[in-house]
């Protein structure tokens, strides 16, 4: 397990956490946090505006769902 301060790689009970804003593994999900992508519980989400899929269903952009 390694703990790197410098905005590197932060590993909290087998989970990877960058604190330069990269990616945050909590629960074996993935969240970007650059608003490129955010994976919670499996489900997508991308906080760009563009596609979501939460509680498994898609979204697009232009639909309201």
């Amino acid at each position: 397990m390694g703990t790197t301060i410098n905005g590197k790689k932060v590993n909290i009970n087998g989970r990877e956490v960058d604190i330069n804003g990269r990616s945050v593994n909590i629960n074996g999900s993935r969240a970007i946090i650059n608003g490129k992508g955010m994976n919670i519980n499996g489900r997508g989400a991308d906080i760009n505006g563009k596609p979501s899929n939460i509680n498994g269903r898609a979204k697009h952009p232009l639909e309201k769902v």
